[in-house]
């Protein structure tokens, strides 16, 4: 079972951040990171480290709130939530900007922020599994993914010149960034509250280990490229589209979707029709077929029924000389020679 979590965590890390790279709705781009996350939580989990897996599941929540918060305040003030049309926002958004990327730093291996300490420690656990250049290379390669992803969603909202979804971008209440800068305020401050509760010790760069310069390396990998990619925007950034439809097939999860129809929703709907079939070709068929027999052989034997009473008498005179018969013939052999 350990093992299946395993299995199973590291390919939704993979696959989920992977999928997020060509999502065009910022929603899903988002929801398939948190996917992606919680993948290595899973890996965690499956190699026995509930200690690591408690303070992922710790370091997560507020990033990833402060990310939703940012965004959240971009989707209401522009009336859509399609990266394609946004842009440009850096010099009408800055606080929100800020958020966004504090958000960022909180959620990737980026000392001295808390994602890079929880990280570390899962790459020390799975140094010391039963195959760590596997499962470090796919921790890895998640945290290259995730972090290119959301500075991809950055660059692709504040980075590059205004649409005209963002070039009269409507102010955000002060009901929202307020919340959203408080928060920003706890994931800068996370770090030092989980010294503060021993969770960590007190050094320079809180959970900083042998393993902190390849977890800094995929960090530095994943958002530089992307950064080069998108804040600009580079050409290269729809580089996938000129490969055979990559990034439409990302974007379309893989065809998971078409996948899953062709398999399980097909077998289901074969076996959906046999049983249709069945019934009413089986079921309904053999008890329909055995009532109209008995209805048929009752019509039959009603036409017998002629009212006269000498029939009737007949009849039972003949069956009455019939059982005689059957029983003299049924005697055997010694006894029939002693009746006359």
């Amino acid at each position: 079972m350990q093992g299946v979590l395993v299995v199973v965590g590291g390919s939704t890390a993979v696959v989920a951040s992977l999928i997020a790279l060509a999502q065009v709705d910022v929603k899903r781009a988002l929801s398939f990171l948190v996917s992606s996350w919680l993948g290595l939580l899973f890996v965690a989990v499956g190699l026995g480290g509930t200690a690591v897996a408690d303070h992922l599941l710790l370091v997560y929540p507020l990033p990833m709130a402060l990310l939703l918060m940012a965004i959240g305040t971009i989707v209401i003030s522009n009336v859509t939530q399609d990266l394609t049309q946004l842009g440009g926002l850096w010099s009408r958004r800055p606080l929100m900007g800020l958020a966004f990327l504090a958000g960022t730093a909180g959620l990737i291996g980026l000392p001295p922020f808390a994602g890079f300490a929880a990280l570390q420690e899962l790459l020390v656990l799975v140094a010391a599994s039963a195959h760590p250049w596997l499962l470090g290379g796919v921790v890895l390669l998640a945290n290259t993914l995730i972090s290119a992803g959301l500075i991809r969603v950055f660059g692709q909202i504040w980075g590059g010149r205004p649409t005209p979804f963002t070039q009269r971008s409507a102010e955000v209440l002060w009901l929202m960034v307020v919340p959203t800068t408080v928060v920003m305020g706890l994931v800068l401050h996370l770090p030092q509250l989980l010294v503060r509760n021993g969770m960590y010790a007190f050094t320079p760069i809180p959970g900083w280990g042998p393993l902190g310069w390849p977890l800094l390396a995929s960090t530095l990998l994943g958002g530089g490229f992307s950064a080069v990619f998108y804040l600009r925007p580079h050409g290269l950034a729809r580089l996938p589209e000129a490969l055979g439809g990559i990034q439409a097939w990302l974007a379309h999860d893989m065809q998971t979707e078409r996948f899953y129809h062709r398999t399980v929703v097909a077998l289901v709907l074969t076996l959906a029709r046999f049983g249709a079939w069945s019934e009413s070709r089986l079921v309904d068929g053999f008890s329909g077929g055995t009532g109209a027999a008995a209805l048929a052989g009752a019509r039959r034997l009603s036409l017998t029924t002629s009212g006269r009473s000498q029939a009737y008498a007949l009849t039972l005179v003949l069956g009455v000389l019939l059982m005689a018969a059957l029983l003299i013939a049924g005697i055997p052999g010694p006894l029939a020679s002693v009746l006359p």
